[in-house]
């Protein structure tokens, strides 16, 4: 093959797929989770959410880019007739997270969805084998804004926790009626 300059870049190809290969693939569950079924558990320090919409698994840093809320009871909108496709929305500020590249989404003045130009949220490679769940750690080649509150420095809670989305929806809606009560 060759690049925009003429170049050959098979030896490049090769490096990245030997790259690829030398990174380790952890396993996270036994099991494929269940429609609407998510898990947070915590690799190498680093806060991970994978979760299963309507068939297809994601994996994902656990907390939100812009403050660090947790992201398992946030809806997920099909935003793909504007070419975005499934985008998590955060339960706290409702920033969308395309769950394909980690960029953040958001509508300009006129109404039109956008993305931001690099990823704001890590996306990690996921793979679903006979013997279960398998994540690898995505590097970006440069920090993004979720690295803040889901990398090992930062302050949440080790351990893995399995969820439904709709039970977690209806302790939501229980706590906001508590809160509303006189």
């Amino acid at each position: 093959k060759k690049n925009k300059m003429g170049f050959f870049t098979l030896f490049q190809d090769r490096k990245k797929e030997e790259k690829e290969e030398e990174a380790k693939w952890y396993k996270v569950h036994d099991t494929p989770l269940r429609n609407n079924q998510r898990i947070k558990t915590k690799i190498e320090g680093r806060s991970i959410m994978i979760l299963n919409h309507q068939g297809t698994h994601y994996a994902l840093d656990a907390y939100c880019y812009h403050h660090g809320f947790a992201l398992q009871t946030g809806d997920i909108e099909d935003l793909g007739e504007h070419g975005f496709g499934n985008c998590l929305i955060c339960p706290a500020h409702k920033y969308k997270i395309c769950l394909e590249n980690g960029k953040g989404v958001y509508q300009d003045l006129q109404g039109a969805y956008k993305a931001k130009a690099e990823p704001k949220h890590r996306i990690h490679p996921l793979k679903l084998t006979k013997n279960g769940i398998y994540i690898q750690l995505n590097n970006y080649p440069h920090p993004v804004a979720s690295d803040h509150y889901n990398a090992p420095s930062s302050s949440t809670t080790s351990g893995r926790q399995t969820f439904n989305l709709d039970d977690l929806k209806k302790q939501r809606s229980a706590r906001m009626r508590h809160n509303l009560d006189p």
